[in-house]
């Protein structure tokens, strides 16, 4: 079911750590299509030009509460929705789309890798927290500092790693290129465009991975304006298809 733009207003505020905060958002919520874990959606957040609209991850979804939560990474670098999130009292509002359904997985996977930066955070926990609890693998998250970690819930089997700078390019690909990947893993990547786009053809063109086992989605690209890379961004996704 199609979704018309909604308004939701925040409730609570919750500073997850130094550079990511919670909103929780009410409204009505009653009709909206369940989200799967990690789907995306669209925000259009106010601005003294007008509306913005940018791409967020459904943290969590509480129907019968008619609550929804996203998390909001606070960057050093200015932008509409970051700077709507830092001063959004409670009562603020913004709309929202109705949320986009992820990719579907593969029937038979033996182990999961997520990699990302902390714009990635929310999908990755959102899908970490409803693997199965046997499932097996790794998640490696890049912060700056260990200020920005923030625990979720995981399987015993799945091994959390917090990779700090290190100085050197494509920290992400050096990581998971480090593992044990069986063919039957799935690669989920979400981070800045030279390491997701590094990581999709290493698995696609070394490995020889089929589609339908690599995620990747970047969400940012170095040294090129959020406006700017909006489109650029969107040819990557059409590549992935």
């Amino acid at each position: 079911m199609s979704v018309s733009r909604l308004t939701l207003h925040v409730v609570e505020r919750i500073q997850l750590s130094s550079a990511l905060l919670r909103l929780v958002l009410k409204g009505d919520l009653a009709d909206y299509p369940e989200p799967q874990a990690g789907a995306p959606l669209k925000i259009w957040v106010p601005t003294p030009e007008g509306e913005v609209a940018r791409t967020y991850t459904v943290r969590e979804f509480d129907r019968a509460a008619q609550r929804m939560t996203i998390d909001f990474v606070l960057h050093d670098q200015p932008g509409p929705a970051c700077d709507w999130a830092r001063q959004a009292g409670l009562g603020a509002t913004l709309m929202i789309s109705g949320p986009k359904a992820p990719r579907a997985w593969p029937d038979k996977i033996s182990h999961y890798c997520f990699a990302g930066d902390l714009s990635a955070l929310p999908a990755i926990a959102a899908q970490v927290e409803q693997l199965d609890p046997q499932a097996e693998g790794w998640v490696a998250l890049q912060i700056h500092d260990l200020e920005e970690r923030v625990y979720f819930t995981h399987p015993a089997g799945v091994q959390v790693q917090w990779l700090l700078p290190d100085g050197q390019p494509q920290q992400l690909q050096r990581w998971v290129q480090r593992l044990d990947l069986k063919p039957d893993t799935l690669l989920w990547v979400a981070a800045e465009h030279d390491e997701v786009v590094g990581l999709r053809d290493w698995a696609r063109q070394d490995l020889g991975w089929p589609r339908s086992h690599v995620h990747a989605v970047p969400y940012w690209r170095r040294d090129v304006d959020e406006e700017i890379y909006h489109d650029q961004r969107h040819q990557v996704m059409a590549d992935d298809e």
